[in-house]
């Protein structure tokens, strides 16, 4: 099978499970994670007893996630709207990373249609930009344009102080 091809028996079939159980994104979600509701942490590895300053809130969050604050919005629309020209302009290289994330579970894909059983759902519109010293026809980098548009996107309705602050240091401090 081509990796520049969507994975059409993948999500059809998962489509399918979706519209047969009638069931939300998130019990999806769960469904692909292998999460029950015995064990529903997403990350089974996480190792409770490492001494790490804030491991009560990262159990926490590896079994019940965070509850983000969204002010209104954004709205779902129907039909979503158009991808950017730059993901039409580079759609082999933009299938491409689709299946890769299809393929390691990092994007759910389904069906169109399961769109109207996810009223909730947002559709952002999917960009490409050119990596260095790659040919854009078979690498890119996708954009998944969470600031569109302007006064009802993802990015506006987030509120940023709901979630906790992450704070990285550079990798040179870190080798140190």
């Amino acid at each position: 099978m081509s990796n520049h091809t969507i994975d059409e028996t993948a999500y059809s079939s998962l489509s399918r499970i979706v519209r047969e159980n009638n069931w939300s994104v998130e019990e999806t979600t769960q469904f692909l994670r292998g999460e029950f509701s015995n064990a529903s942490r997403p990350n089974k590895a996480l190792d409770p007893m490492r001494l790490y300053p804030h491991l009560d809130l990262v159990v926490q969050i590896a079994k019940v996630g965070i509850d983000v604050t969204w002010r209104g919005g954004p709205h779902p629309r129907r039909p979503p709207s158009k991808n950017h020209g730059s993901c039409r302009r580079y759609l082999r290289a933009v299938t491409r990373r689709l299946r890769e994330g299809q393929d390691s579970g990092h994007y759910m894909v389904v069906d169109a249609d399961i769109l109207k059983q996810w009223p909730e759902g947002v559709c952002s519109p999917l960009g490409a930009v050119e990596k260095k010293d790659v040919d854009p026809a078979e690498e890119v980098r996708t954009i998944h344009d969470l600031s569109y548009p302007k006064n009802d996107s993802v990015n506006v309705a987030f509120v940023t102080d709901s979630v906790p602050k992450v704070r990285y240091k550079s990798v040179i401090v870190v080798a140190r």
